[in-house]
């Protein structure tokens, strides 16, 4: 059988760890809450990122709904050195 490609090689590295030998990482409160404020996104868009993710359980079992701060948008908007 002919091999195609580098990816249906085996590893030659004796410290390699596959996929299979580890577990995933499973985002935080903390890690969701700074990965939806860093994306910019929406709470509605940010409530369906978090339910997908819970779903594929990419999520620590304790996380909620993400917590959205909208705190340093309305600052943004408000402030008076704002061009006018």
């Amino acid at each position: 059988m002919e091999k195609t490609g580098p990816h249906e090689e085996e590893p030659t590295d004796p410290d390699f760890q596959g996929p299979a030998s580890e577990s995933p990482h499973k985002l935080t409160q903390n890690e969701l809450n700074d990965l939806v404020r860093d994306l910019e996104l929406p709470k509605v868009k940010a409530e369906l990122l978090a339910s997908r993710m819970k779903q594929w359980k990419y999520l620590d079992e304790g996380v909620k709904k993400p917590c959205i701060v909208i705190a340093k948008k309305i600052l943004r908007n408000s402030s008076p050195w704002r061009a006018l």
